[in-house]
C-alpha cells in the first residue's frame, strides 16, 4: 500500500535532494582542483616543449570546457586571458605567461 504524503514533505524531501548534489558536486570540483593544483607544482620550471611552448597551466577538463563554453573557443589561446585566469586561480598556474 502506498501511502500519501503532504506537499510540505514533498517539497522538503525535494530540498533535501537539491542540497546534497549540490554538495557532492562542490566536492567533485575540490577534488579536480586540487588534483590539478598538484600536477601544476610538478611542473613549475620544466623547460618548454620544441613547438609547444611551456605548460602554464593545468585546467580540469569540466572547468575547462565550462570556461570555453562561457567565453568562447579562442579564450585559452589569448595572454591576457591566461595571466588573468593564472592571477584568479594561482593554485593551477605551473609557469608564467
Amino acid at each position: 500500500m502506498i501511502e500519501a504524503i503532504s506537499e510540505e514533505e514533498c517539497t522538503a524531501a525535494l530540498l533535501r535532494e537539491l542540497r546534497w548534489g549540490r554538495e557532492v558536486k562542490k566536492s567533485f570540483e575540490q577534488i579536480r582542483e586540487n588534483d590539478a593544483a598538484i600536477d601544476a607544482k610538478k611542473a613549475i620550471g620544466h623547460q618548454a616543449i620544441p613547438g609547444l611552448g611551456k605548460l602554464a597551466l593545468v585546467v580540469p577538463a569540466y572547468e575547462w570546457f565550462t570556461i570555453r563554453e562561457k567565453y568562447g573557443a579562442e579564450c585559452w589561446r589569448d595572454k591576457q586571458f591566461i595571466r588573468d585566469f593564472q592571477r584568479l586561480e594561482p593554485s593551477m598556474a605551473a609557469n608564467k605567461v
